[in-house]
C-alpha cells in the first residue's frame, strides 16, 4: 500500500483531547475517529489491527472445534422478558420499534437468541455437545461513555456459546476455553491475570474474568497466570458504626458499639446473624417518580454495585443516601421506618431474603444503625431481584481453594467466561431427549472477549514516546519503506518502487511512503502507527548497494545489502513465527 493511496490520518498530541493513553494514541495514529459520545469510526489502520486479532481468535476457536455462526443484531424484546433480564439491564438496552410498533432491542449479548435457536435445532443428546462462536458488533446505551473504545455504546465482541447434556460435559468445555483464552492473550503478548468472578445478570454459578493491566509492560512475552482470584468490591458493612438503636416491641434501646462488639449486641437481643437483614438507601434515577430506593439484603451478603446500577430505578453511578437527605421525608425519632418506607420509598429485595421467615431488619444511616425485630416480611410488598453475591472466604477455600483479591483500579476486563447451566433453557423451554427418551433441559456455557478492549490494553502495555509498539502479530503493516528525497534522485525512486513490488509479490504487508514530505515526518508517522520493521533508502547508502534496517521496538539500526533484503526479512519473520508458535 502506498501512502498516497491510503488514509493515513495521523494527528499531533495537541490535536487530541483525551486523558486515556490508548484512546489518545488510537486517535493520533488514525485508528479511530469519534462520531458522537461513545460512537466511533474504525479507520483503515484500526481495521487492519482488528482483522489480525479476529484471525488469531478464529484460529484458536476453530482449533478446539467451535463453529462460526452469525446472529441477528436486532432481537425481539419478548425474548428478554421471558429470561427476566429486560428489567435487570434497564436503560442500558437500546430499544426500538418497527413500523408495526413491535418492540425490539439492539443486541448487547446473545444468550436469549442463541438458546431460542438451539431450542429448534437440538432434539437429541446425540447432537450434543456443540459450541458456536461469532465476532459481531454489540450495543450498550452507556450513561457515561468514557475511556474511548473501552466503554462505548457500540463495540465489537467475540461471543461463544456451548450446549451440553449435563454439567460434567460443560465443565470440560469450560476448562478448554479457559486454556484457549490464556493461549490467545499469550500469543499477542498481553499481560493479564485470571480471577474467579461474579456471574451477575448472565446467570449461573461459576465464571472467570480475564483482566489486563493498563500500565506499560515490563515483563517478558507470555506472562503466566500463577493463581486465580475472586474479585471483591468494597461493601456497605457495620464497620465504624458508633451507636445502634434497637426496636423490640414498643421499646427502643440505644447502645454504643464501642463498649460491645456487634456479635455481643446481637446475642443479648436474641438476634441470629442468619436472620439479620440490612436496608441500604440509595438515590433514585431521575426517570423514576421517587427520590430514593431502598435495597434489602441479608446482613452477611455483599451487594454487587455494578449490577445494581443497571436497575431502572437507581441513579447511576449509585450513591448512598445520607441521613440529612432522608430526614427531610422521614422521621427517624418515631422509629417506624419500615412503615414509612412502604409509603415513601420503594424497597428492592434480594431473593435470598425470602428464605428468612421472620427477619430482623437494619438500616445504616451515617454512624448509626437501626434494628427492628418486629419486622415481618411480606414478599408481595417488594420487587425481588438477584443483586447479591454471598461467597465467603471459608466457602471459597472449601470449594475452590482460591484466594480473595481486590479489583485493581489500573485494570480492565478483556474477557469473561461463564458456566450458565439451565437458566435460559428453562426460560425458553429448550429441551433435548436423552438416551432413555426423557426430556432434559439443555445445559449452557458462554464465553466473551472484548475486541476493542484487548486492542486498547495492548496499546497501554506496548508504547513509547514515539507512539505504538505493536507485537508483530497485530501490526497493521509488517514493513515500511521510507525513501529519502525520492523525487529528487531517480535511483532512490527506482530502488524503492522495485523493493516495494518485490515485497508485495512475496506476500509481505508493506506500506510505501511515497508522499512528498520530509523524512522526519515520514518516520514520525510510521513509528506512531507502530510498523515493526522499517527500511530506509537514501542515495548515499545506495552507492554501496546498502539500505538501513530499523527495528521499531528497540530503535536499533543496521546496514543490510540491497540484494539480501528479501532473505533478511524472511529469516526475521520465520524467527518471529517460531517464537509465536512456542507460546
Amino acid at each position: 500500500m502506498k501512502t498516497s493511496q491510503y488514509l493515513l490520518s495521523t494527528l499531533t498530541d495537541y490535536q487530541v483531547n483525551s486523558e486515556i493513553l490508548s484512546d489518545r494514541l488510537m486517535m493520533r495514529s488514525g485508528m479511530i475517529r469519534k462520531l458522537s459520545s461513545g460512537i466511533y469510526y474504525w479507520l483503515p489502520t484500526g481495521v487492519k489491527v482488528i482483522e489480525k486479532l479476529k484471525s488469531i481468535i478464529r484460529k484458536e476457536m476453530d482449533s478446539i472445534g467451535l463453529i462460526e455462526f452469525s446472529s441477528p443484531l436486532i432481537q425481539p424484546m419478548k425474548l428478554w422478558k421471558k429470561s427476566g433480564r429486560l428489567d435487570q439491564y434497564g436503560e442500558e438496552l437500546f430499544r426500538i420499534n418497527d413500523r408495526k410498533s413491535r418492540p425490539f432491542i439492539l443486541s448487547p449479548t446473545n444468550e436469549e437468541s442463541i438458546i431460542y435457536l438451539m431450542k429448534h435445532e437440538i432434539q437429541s443428546y446425540k447432537q450434543l455437545p456443540i459450541s458456536l462462536y461469532q465476532i459481531r458488533t454489540k450495543f450498550r446505551d452507556e450513561l457515561r461513555p468514557q475511556f474511548g473504545i473501552i466503554r462505548s455504546k457500540e463495540f465489537i465482541m467475540k461471543d461463544a456459546y456451548s450446549f451440553h447434556t449435563n454439567l460434567q460435559s460443560l465443565q470440560k468445555t469450560y476448562e478448554m476455553m479457559l486454556d484457549t483464552y490464556k493461549r490467545i492473550f499469550n500469543r499477542i503478548g498481553l499481560d493479564f491475570r485470571v480471577i474467579l468472578a461474579e456471574n451477575g445478570f448472565i446467570g449461573g454459578n461459576l465464571s472467570h474474568e480475564f483482566r489486563s493491566n493498563l500500565k506499560k509492560k515490563h515483563s517478558k512475552l507470555g506472562w503466566k497466570v500463577k493463581k486465580n482470584f475472586l474479585k471483591v468490591k468494597k461493601q456497605c458493612s457495620m464497620n465504624h458504626i458508633k451507636i445502634i438503636f434497637i426496636k423490640n416491641g414498643l421499646n427502643i434501646k440505644r447502645i454504643k458499639t464501642n463498649q460491645k462488639s456487634i456479635s455481643e449486641i446481637l446475642k443479648e437481643n436474641n438476634f441470629l446473624l442468619k436472620e439479620m437483614t440490612k436496608l441500604i438507601v440509595v438515590r433514585a434515577s431521575q426517570e423514576s417518580k421517587y427520590q430514593f430506593v431502598a435495597i434489602l439484603m441479608r446482613l452477611n451478603d455483599s451487594i454487587n454495585f455494578y449490577e445494581i446500577e443497571k436497575h431502572v430505578l437507581i441513579q447511576k453511578p449509585m450513591k448512598i443516601a445520607q441521613k440529612k437527605e432522608l430526614s427531610k421525608i422521614m422521621n427517624f425519632k418515631k422509629f417506624d421506618f419500615i412503615d414509612q418506607f412502604n409509603e415513601k420509598i420503594p424497597i428492592i429485595a434480594d431473593h435470598r431474603v425470602k428464605k428468612i421467615l421472620c427477619p430482623t431488619i437494619g438500616l445504616k444511616i451515617d454512624e448509626f444503625y437501626y434494628l427492628d425485630s418486629n419486622f415481618k416480611m411480606k414478599s408481595q410488598n417488594f420487587k425481588i431481584y438477584d443483586f447479591v453475591k454471598n461467597l465467603s472466604e471459608n466457602y471459597l477455600s472449601q470449594f475452590y481453594n482460591e484466594n480473595i483479591e481486590q479489583i485493581r483500579k489500573d485494570e480492565i476486563e478483556i474477557g469473561h467466561i461463564f458456566q450458565i447451566g439451565n437458566k435460559y433453557s428453562r426460560a425458553m423451554n429448550a429441551f433435548f431427549q436423552d438416551e432413555r427418551g426423557e426430556r432434559k433441559l439443555i445445559t449452557m456455557g458462554c464465553y466473551g472477549i472484548g475486541i476493542g478492549r484487548v486492542i486498547a490494553a495492548i496499546i497501554e502495555q506496548n508504547h513509547d514516546i514515539n507512539g505504538i509498539v505493536w507485537p508483530d502479530v497485530l501490526a497493521p503493516f509488517q514493513v515500511a519503506i521510507l525513501p529519502i528525497n525520492m523525487y529528487k534522485f531517480n535511483i532512490v525512486r527506482k530502488v524503492s518502487n522495485d523493493l516495494y513490488c518485490d515485497l508485495k509479490k512475496n506476500n509481505f504487508e508493506v506500506i510505501f511512503d511515497d508522499r512528498q514530505i520530509g523524512f522526519s515526518k515520514m518516520l514520525k508517522d510510521i513509528e506512531l502507527i507502530g510498523v515493526p520493521n522499517i527500511l530506509i533508502i537514501n542515495k548515499e547508502n545506495l552507492l554501496s548497494n546498502n539500505i538501513i534496517y530499523r527495528n521499531r521496538s528497540n530503535h536499533s539500526e543496521e546496514m543490510i545489502h540491497l540484494s539480501c533484503t528479501l532473505s533478511f526479512l524472511k529469516k526475521l519473520f520465520i524467527k518471529n513465527l517460531i517464537k509465536e508458535t512456542e507460546l
